[in-house]
């Protein structure tokens, strides 16, 4: 298993990856972020579930929140 942590002063992202059978690659992305002026936080996790022979996404599966429906472009910001 893989883990790749980002804390900054408003957000925190979390990537989470693992290998599964040799044939399925799990990445789990989880953030938080600090709404300005408000305190409070907006969360999203979710995980994508990749073919490894040929890298394409086949699952993705929300856990909390809205951006989580975003899971590769929150990889990629």
């Amino acid at each position: 298993m893989i883990f790749f942590d980002v804390d900054l002063p408003v957000s925190t992202r979390m990537v989470r990856a693992d290998l599964l059978d040799n044939r399925c690659l799990l990445i789990r992305v989880s953030m938080k972020e600090t709404k300005p002026g408000e305190g409070t936080f907006d969360e999203s996790d979710g995980i994508v579930l990749f073919d490894v022979t040929n890298l394409k996404a086949f699952a993705r599966y929300v856990v909390t929140g809205e951006r989580a429906q975003r899971i590769p472009r929150l990889l990629l910001a």
